[in-house]
């Protein structure tokens, strides 16, 4: 950027773009960049752009933009999280303001349902309500707040209080709604924004990669016998730094700032099942089933939903 403010920042192994028009950073892998940097060669300049030239270009990209103290999403104190109308909220505050390119917010941050002030979500009421049949009615406004303040969790990120720092695991037999939460914040983030990685699958090489750029880890059929990597779980969960290890890059250490969510008619098998792993996890169980003779039940229920997502936003 000729004004020297930085557009452009190498960090954590990609490359990030700001976005001139509404001051969102966007990720760029370091082959992606490589590809935009070809295309300049070949159309902007109309020069033969070479392998030899393209690396050294963007090498030398990398080493004038790189950056390891940046800290995303964090600027002038504040959370920002974007919405679908492009209404801009800090959620430490609840107050509107306008995006500068040095608050670092990146594109994972912009939900797919709108702000709207006063909203209301009369069908989410009545669904968690049905679902919660099972539940004695002194306990079910308890274990409903319970859910919404989770799911909050996925609009403060790191702000999160450690109380609600869990993971949340919904379980019980087939079409008891387990999966509904998990779909609704799904829904709620856009395409792109969470990932489906099997719990068995945590211990990979190169896995938590995949949920580095994710806000959300939502899970809705845990697999029968699956088994849970409790200690990399554990450091997920209360936001400790994990070192990340991406294919073909040097790997680095952060935190992830995950909200974590599973759904499942079997629980995940957990090696350590002592307190340290439980007292990070709760436990949703889904006891009324939704069958066709179940006054109660909706087939078009996710999409009665989304229509009140400005609602559901309000709640949460």
């Amino acid at each position: 950027d000729p004004t020297g403010e930085g557009r452009i920042i190498e960090s954590e192994e990609q490359f990030w773009v700001c976005e001139l028009q509404n001051n969102v950073w966007h990720a760029h892998t370091h082959d992606a960049m490589s590809r935009i940097i070809n295309d300049f060669i070949t159309y902007g300049v109309g020069s033969v752009a070479n392998t030899a030239v393209v690396n050294e270009v963007r090498l030398m990209l990398k080493n004038k933009t790189h950056d390891t103290t940046v800290h995303w999403n964090s600027g002038q104190g504040k959370h920002a999280v974007i919405f679908s109308n492009n209404v801009v909220i800090d959620i430490t505050t609840m107050q509107r303001f306008k995006l500068t390119p040095d608050m670092h917010v990146q594109e994972k941050h912009k939900m797919a349902w709108p702000w709207e002030l006063n909203a209301v979500c009369p069908t989410w009421d009545k669904a968690m309500d049905d679902t919660f049949t099972h539940v004695p009615s002194t306990d079910k406004p308890g274990v409903i707040d319970t859910i919404e303040e989770w799911m909050g969790t996925i609009l403060i990120g790191r702000h999160k209080p450690r109380e609600i720092a869990k993971a949340m695991v919904f379980h019980g037999p087939e079409l008891t709604g387990k999966s509904t939460v998990i779909e609704v914040c799904r829904r709620m983030l856009g395409d792109g924004k969470s990932s489906s990685l099997k719990p068995s699958d945590l211990g990979g090489n190169h896995n938590l990669s995949e949920l580095a750029t994710k806000i959300a880890w939502l899970v809705d059929e845990i697999p029968s016998a699956g088994k849970l990597e409790d200690d990399v779980f554990k450091q997920l969960v209360t936001n400790e730094p994990v070192q990340i290890n991406p294919k073909y890059v040097a790997a680095y250490t952060r935190k992830l700032d995950l909200t974590i969510g599973f759904a499942g008619n079997n629980l995940p098998v957990i090696t350590d099942p002592t307190m340290a792993t439980l007292s990070r996890i709760i436990w949703i169980p889904c006891m009324t089933q939704f069958l066709p003779s179940n006054p109660s039940t909706n087939p078009n229920l996710i999409d009665a939903l989304e229509a009140e997502g400005a609602g559901s936003v309000q709640r949460i």
